[in-house]
């Protein structure tokens, strides 16, 4: 009612709303623990067949040529990327937790597109993530020797990147270029862009603090300033810059209310497929400071599956306390039989 451009807030809130209905349908078939493992299912294999379609529509000559995916699909490398780093989690959870060893060659499939698509930020995040879901799974002395190989293996991919010419022109020369943004300030255009779209959305933020200028009224407003219509490459500032705190609380409250759960089911319960949830839940978290999914389904996606195992694992807790309580039943009807007897 408030934005400046109504018609992108309708436009946006229409899709969020298709978003939320199929998710609904999702629940209802898929929020129960059998339903739940065969969602998670999906979501990987989804990833898989991604990964091999993007090199299969992609002429060979041109998959050191840069944003490998974004002609085949249609989309930006960057949610490409994110997207196969979320489900390399997947791929390393069954591999490494449930020993089907032929997901780490997805996985490597998977981390080839993310490499040769030139996302820094995703590259990152599925590294990150791959060492958090290891690193939590247990406290054992083997965890130093597979962190040490995971260390390894990274600094063989840095190697890899920096020095084969190939590789460097895809994405070396991105890391290059951010590094040298890091020590002086200049020479990564995309970076000191992405810092002036920061602080357009905060100026806008302030300048609204409790409703913001509407529902995905970020671009259009930032191109009748200077001319580009973008995103303000942050999620955190393109939500408190469009729909103000009010706006920001409502969304990261559901964040909140998943990480609360998922640390109880991985910490107090032990529950592994929580432990692959809660890493997700944070690569998206530090994700989210350099990209916006707020209205992008395929990411939107990750955040259902969230929610379905936090209903699966409710209605398993529920059927095991419910177990328990008529083997309990069934133990003190015996002792009354024997005592009767007696």
């Amino acid at each position: 009612l408030w934005a400046k451009y109504p018609l992108n807030a309708l436009e946006t809130m229409t899709r969020m709303i298709q978003i939320l209905v199929v998710f609904f349908c999702m629940a209802q078939s898929y929020a129960t623990p059998q339903g739940f493992k065969r969602c998670a299912k999906l979501f990987c294999w989804a990833g898989i067949y991604c990964a091999v379609f993007i090199f299969a529509a992609t002429p060979v000559s041109s998959w050191f040529s840069g944003k490998l995916g974004q002609s085949a699909t249609g989309n930006n490398v960057n949610i490409i990327g994110l997207l196969l780093s979320l489900c390399i989690i997947l791929c390393v959870y069954y591999a490494y937790y449930q020993k089907k060893r032929i997901y780490y060659l997805f996985s490597l499939i998977e981390f080839a597109v993310i490499t040769l698509t030139s996302s820094r930020r995703s590259m990152l995040a599925a590294i990150g993530g791959i060492v958090l879901l290891i690193f939590i799974k247990d406290r054992s002395w083997k965890l130093l020797v597979r962190l040490l190989v995971i260390l390894g293996l990274t600094a063989a991919v840095a190697y890899a990147v920096f020095n084969i010419e190939p590789l460097y022109n895809a994405i070396g020369v991105r890391f290059a270029s951010m590094l040298e943004y890091a020590q002086t300030d200049s020479g990564d255009t995309s970076l000191l862009w992405r810092d002036q779209y920061k602080a357009y959305a905060k100026q806008f933020f302030i300048e609204n603090p409790l409703l913001g200028i509407g529902t995905a009224n970020f671009s259009p407003t930032l191109n009748s300033l200077i001319g580009r219509n973008t995103y303000a490459h942050n999620n955190y500032y393109e939500l408190l810059a469009s729909n103000g705190l009010l706006g920001f609380s409502l969304y990261y409250s559901f964040y909140v209310y998943l990480a609360v759960r998922l640390s109880k089911a991985v910490f107090i319960f032990q529950n592994n497929f929580a432990k692959a949830m809660l890493t997700i839940l944070a690569v998206l978290i530090v994700s989210e400071y350099s990209i916006v999914i707020y209205r992008t389904v395929y990411i939107m996606a990750f955040i259902c599956l969230l929610f379905l195992f936090v209903c699966a694992f409710d209605i398993s807790a529920s059927e095991e306390q419910t177990a328990s309580l008529i083997q309990t039943e069934t133990n003190d009807n015996s002792k009354m039989l024997k005592g009767n007897r007696i």
